[in-house]
Formats: structure tokens, sequence, C-alpha cells
């Protein structure tokens, strides 16, 4: 599956395609989420292609200072366990300086990053003004 655009993002290649080149693929449009919420730049990214590691590193994050493993008791709260069943993932962050026990860090949250600086890329590298 070829991209129309590799970006380079902090230590994570991502493929970026337009509209018209996921028709041409035939895979279902619903996998693919649009970068910019804004509509400034009209590429798609398909979340499923990246694993937990090269979001993390891709969100500019420093893969050392997470633990895969969540504790227990925390995934028991209503606000947690409601997060969690709707497909979103965590991972224990010790990044913060002088942070002892740690805090959760979100996998979408970690996404819309990612989004925010392709956009970035994407708009400051390309001269034309198109924005594909």
């Amino acid at each position: 599956m070829s991209a129309d655009v590799t970006c380079r993002v902090g230590r994570t290649v991502f493929r970026l395609y337009t509209k018209e080149s996921i028709e041409e693929l035939g895979i279902d449009p619903a996998r693919f989420e649009k970068i910019d919420d804004r509509d400034r730049v009209n590429l798609y990214i398909m979340p499923s292609d990246y694993t937990k590691e090269q979001v993390v590193g891709g969100s500019g994050e420093w893969i050392h200072t997470f633990d895969w493993a969540i504790p227990l008791d925390w995934t028991r709260e209503p606000d947690v366990d409601r997060r969690l069943k709707t497909g979103d993932w965590a991972i224990w962050s010790y990044a913060k300086p002088f942070c002892i026990f740690g805090n959760p860090v979100w996998g979408s949250d970690m996404w819309r990053v990612i989004r925010n600086r392709l956009t970035e890329e994407i708009m400051y590298a390309d001269t034309s003004g198109r924005y594909y």
C-alpha cells in the first residue's frame, strides 16, 4: 500500500493518504482519520497501521519513561472504565520530574498531538499553498 505523502514526526514515519487514493485502494474509509480537524490539510491516516510504541515515539514522548502495565485499581474508576470500553488505551508515564507514582497518558491524547504535528509539518513544508 503506497502512501501519497510520508512524514517523519518524532521517531516514527507516518503514511498519509488523499481521499482519492483511499478510494482507489478500495479500503474502507471508516478506517482512516483526517489529520486536521480544521480542514487546512486534506490528508488522512490509518491509526491501525501503527503500534503503541510507534504512537508514543511519534508523539515526542521518551519511550523509556513508560510502563506498559497500568494499575488495576485505576482501571476500575468509572470514567477510566468508560474510556477503555470505547477503545482508547493508556500507558503509565514517569516522565514528569519528581513523579514517584506516575500518571496515565491516553492513546487518543497522543494521537491528537501526532495529528497536530503532522499538520504543522505539512503546512510548513508545502510552499505551494495547496496543502493537498
